[in-house]
């Protein structure tokens, strides 16, 4: 049975679901645009801009990341939070509501709440009628300063935050006609397809092109299920 709530998101979170969540997933999470470019982690001009900012250079010891880690550390609002997450094993305190208009062959969108407050849009997958409770949370956003992944946290970190935390990224997409520039960790799966759930293990950040502080910040878990 479907869980209710009344509330809904503010002008902020729907931005953050359009640019880190459903267009990923209608573009397989690639958050493909014709808008978009493409530059690999050893770009000279990316990377080495990059890291003069954010003090280091080759003889310092390099940071490293670790999906592992990162899909455990997810706090919202104060609530930690991990994925990959079975909805039937969320506590009483959680309700949702799955997005009827996202939703395509048992995968798409769910609002979910917690004690009533709204708390971030996710990604659900194998969410089947009659059978929700074995459906499971693999992708969430995130672009409120009172929520963090991986210690990163939106309107607060920068670029050079990043950079110590965890290293140079696997790719770097830029998003020119919105300011914007995302860093990819991990692996990600590219399969095109609308609203296919990818084996990806990311951890994403997108900036504000402007100052080089953190806009949003995103993680997909998902290895188990086809």
């Amino acid at each position: 049975m479907f869980k209710k709530s009344k509330h809904c998101f503010d002008e902020k979170v729907k931005r953050a679901v359009a640019l880190l969540i459903a267009t990923a997933l209608s573009c397989g999470l690639t958050g493909c645009s014709k808008n978009e470019t493409y530059a690999p982690a050893n770009s000279a001009q990316n990377i080495s801009q990059s890291t003069s900012q954010s003090g280091l250079d080759s003889t310092s010891e390099q940071p490293s990341f670790d999906i592992e880690v990162v899909r455990k550390s997810l706090i919202v609002k104060d609530v930690p939070f991990e994925l990959p997450k079975r909805i039937g094993d969320l506590d009483d305190a959680w309700t949702y509501k799955k997005r009827e208009t996202h939703y395509v062959d048992n995968t798409g969108l769910a609002d979910f709440y917690y004690n009533g407050k709204e708390m971030f849009v996710a990604g659900i997958g194998d969410f089947k009628e009659g059978k929700e409770d074995d459906g499971y949370i693999y992708d969430i956003a995130l672009e409120s300063n009172d929520c963090s992944i991986g210690g990163i946290t939106p309107n607060v970190s920068t670029n050079a935050d990043v950079l110590k935390k965890y290293g140079n990224p696997a790719k770097i997409n830029t998003y020119e006609e919105r300011g914007l520039y995302r860093y990819i960790y991990g692996t990600q799966d590219s399969s095109q397809e609308m609203f296919k759930i990818e084996h990806s293990q990311m951890f994403t950040v997108v900036f504000y092109a402007e100052n080089d502080v953190v806009q949003g910040v995103r993680v997909v878990y998902n290895t188990l299920r086809d």
